[in-house]
Order: C-alpha cells, then sequence, then structure tokens
C-alpha cells in the first residue's frame, strides 16, 4: 500500500508513496474521518464516560487513585506533500 525508495544521496533520503491500493483506500478513509469529525463530541462524552467507569490506574481492590484529566486531541486534516489533504495525493 506504501511504497518506499530509497535515494541515492548523502545522506541517504527516502520516499514514500501510495501505490494504487493504497490510493484506493482515499474515500473510505475520507468518509471514516469525516464521520468522525461529525461524531467527535458524542465519541468524546462516551470516552469520557468510560474513563471514569475503568480508570486507567485503578489499584487491585477496584478502586480508583486520581486520574489526571484526559484532554481529547483536535480532529484535524493535516496537509501532506504538494499540499494534498489526507491520502489525496
Amino acid at each position: 500500500m506504501v511504497q518506499r525508495t530509497v535515494l541515492p544521496t548523502s545522506p541517504v533520503g527516502v520516499e514514500y508513496s501510495l501505490t494504487p491500493l493504497g490510493r484506493s483506500l482515499r474515500d473510505p478513509f475520507l468518509h471514516l474521518h469525516g464521520w468522525t469529525v461529525d461524531h467527535s463530541d458524542e465519541i468524546t462524552k462516551y470516552q469520557q464516560e468510560y474513563d471514569e467507569r475503568w480508570p486507567r490506574n485503578a489499584s487491585a481492590t477496584g478502586r480508583a487513585e486520581s486520574v489526571p484529566e484526559r484532554r481529547a486531541a483536535p480532529f484535524r486534516a493535516f496537509p501532506g506533500p504538494r499540499g494534498c489533504l489526507m491520502m489525496g495525493c
């Protein structure tokens, strides 16, 4: 899905590109990303509810110690090579 090309430079360079199979994932991935962005508030809510029920550092007795608040990372599309977004190159 990803082609890796070693460039004959000093220091050695590496270039990555998508194969046709990798590019075929572009539309499904963009739909999944869009769905995630559209539902990010609900996803975050359920994630917080889960974390409250199942803290990461619960002791063997089942009692939770204080858990630092998790901050959800914002959902963003990052530009790739040549200014393309996501896998659209």
